[in-house]
Formats: structure tokens, C-alpha cells, sequence
């Protein structure tokens, strides 16, 4: 909790100077993410983002998971930056409405899985969530809240995954 306080107050502090602050690089920007950082985002995009499975069931990914890509879900995730949850989630959404078929069965539906309340608590906000309603919101799929139970706790080593990917400058 005193973790995320210190990031919004950090974020909160730059933006009484600065328009506002890029998620990625603290530049100066109107949006979540500056333009050479939405440039790196994008340059991650898949060329081919819908694929089915073994059992015919498709499924999308929008970009590679790495560079400025990775740390614009890091920081969301860890970050507390909600704001990139509208801009990866809308960019989802257009490439479900762009590659998937209306009559595709069974009907897709969004699941988002919960956090374990301990986490929610921690983090103030459910990330996947948040990203469910842009993607459903843009893509005109469905979301389902209650399919899925909260897990068990994360473990340790997920933070210090974390840590490598989005790293604490108050630690």
C-alpha cells in the first residue's frame, strides 16, 4: 500500500508541472504514453494476432511481450497507471472487431480474472478488469465478473519478477 502511495504521489507531483506524465518515460505528453513511447508499444504489435487453438477456440494476442510493450503492462500491473488499461484495451478491442468472426460459436465472452482480495486491496484496481471492459467496450464482446473465484495469494518470486520488468525507485 505505501509502495503504491509513493507512485501516485510521485505521478501527482509531475503533473503540477508537466501537462502530464508519460507512463514509460515521464516526458511530457496529453496522453498516457508520449509519442516515442506509443511508437515502441506499437512497434510490438503482431502481424498476425488471431490464431486458433487445438480445441478451435481462437485466440488473440495483440503484441509480442517485450520492450515498451511489456513495460506499459508492467506499469499498469505494478505501476498503478490505469490510464494504459483504456489505450492497450482499446487496441485489443480493434483487433478482436478486425480479425474475429461474427459467427464464430460458441459466442466469445470476456472473463477477467480477479484478484485475490489481498491484492486488490494493495493495488486499488483489478488490471485485467479494467483492460476486460476496453477490450469488450471497443470489440463488442461480453464480459462475465463472477465465472472465475479469486486465487490464492501470489508468491514472492512474482514480485521480484515484477521488480526486474516495472523496478521500485523508493526501495
Amino acid at each position: 500500500m505505501r509502495a503504491n502511495f509513493w507512485q501516485q504521489s510521485r505521478r501527482q507531483i509531475l503533473q503540477l508541472w508537466l501537462a502530464n506524465a508519460c507512463a514509460l518515460c515521464q516526458r511530457s505528453t496529453a496522453d498516457s504514453l508520449c509519442r516515442a513511447c506509443q511508437q515502441g508499444v506499437q512497434h510490438c504489435r503482431l502481424t498476425t494476432p488471431l490464431q486458433m487453438t487445438a480445441m478451435g477456440l481462437p485466440l488473440l494476442s495483440w503484441g509480442a511481450y517485450e520492450g515498451s510493450l511489456k513495460r506499459a503492462i508492467a506499469a499498469l500491473k505494478y505501476g498503478g497507471e490505469t490510464g494504459l488499461a483504456q489505450d492497450l484495451g482499446i487496441e485489443l478491442g480493434k483487433a478482436w472487431r478486425s480479425y474475429h468472426s461474427p459467427a464464430l460459436r460458441p459466442a466469445p465472452l470476456l472473463v477477467p480474472i480477479p484478484l485475490h482480495p489481498s491484492k486488490l486491496q494493495q493495488r486499488g484496481f483489478n488490471q485485467a478488469e479494467l483492460l476486460a471492459h476496453w477490450v469488450g467496450r471497443v470489440g463488442q464482446v461480453p464480459m462475465a465478473y463472477t465465472v472465475c473465484r479469486p486465487p490464492r495469494p501470489s508468491t514472492a518470486s512474482t514480485r521480484r519478477l515484477a521488480d526486474k520488468i516495472w523496478p521500485r525507485p523508493w526501495r
